[in-house]
């Protein structure tokens, strides 16, 4: 049986993955919490914010399995604001959990050939900056650039950005919190919200089509492009 290992699963995407993928594979997770329900062979206490646990975690992890699919699916928004108004210590928090604790784990996957394909659960604020976004996409657009860097230093392995498009999580429910007034761009996430997908709808059509997305070799695929 195939071996699948998810980051963030204690909700939202990466909880909807972790079902899908235990049909036919076996799920391992790294995550901060775990719910009452949950559906994984494995799962390791971790908080993501302290990469001396993340470290400790994949090594762990590596070391009596191969993994088909790792999914870098955890990650934070980040204070939305003027970038002149954020200091340093507000980037360091986002970049920890949305770049260096991906960078750990890529790092111990490679030295270990514990893994076939590695796909980082992406956004278009990787390639697009928005007012008052400049955390989340600072950190996005460095794990980008990075999986593209271990995509031809690595060609054995497979790496993918992967945009899902909007879903209906936690992180979408923090953007609702502001006031457009204050960041304009969030304007269009809340005219979106009742018409994004739920996690359930978006960990399928990943299930469902990631194999021929992997099959065209690009580092980076935007699901709304189907």
């Amino acid at each position: 049986m195939d071996k699948v290992l998810i980051t963030g699963t204690t909700s939202g995407l990466g909880a909807s993955l972790s079902r899908v993928y235990e049909s036919n594979c076996s799920v391992h997770s790294i995550s901060r919490n775990k719910p009452d329900h949950y559906y994984w062979d494995v799962h390791r206490d971790c908080d993501l914010a302290n990469l001396n646990q993340v470290e400790r975690a994949i090594k762990c992890a590596c070391e009596t399995n191969y993994y088909k699919y790792v999914f870098l699916n955890a990650g934070i928004l980040g204070q939305l604001a003027e970038s002149s108004n954020l200091d340093t210590p507000h980037y360091k928090a986002a970049f920890d959990i949305n770049v260096w604790s991906n960078k750990i784990i890529i790092d111990e996957l490679l030295k270990t050939k514990t893994v076939e394909n590695i796909i980082c659960i992406s956004s278009g604020a990787a390639s697009k900056g928005y007012y008052g976004w400049s955390i989340y996409c600072a950190t996005k657009a460095a794990i980008k650039q990075l999986m593209s860097c271990y995509a031809i230093e690595n060609p054995e392995v497979n790496f993918l950005s992967l945009a899902p498009g909007l879903v209906k999580t936690k992180m979408q429910n923090e953007i609702q919190q502001y006031d457009e007034r204050d960041i304009p761009s969030v304007k269009k996430f809340k005219e979106a919200y009742e018409t994004m997908q739920t996690p359930d709808e978006c960990a399928k059509k990943i299930y469902k089509h990631l194999d021929s997305i992997l099959e065209q070799k690009q580092d980076f695929f935007d699901l709304r492009n189907l």
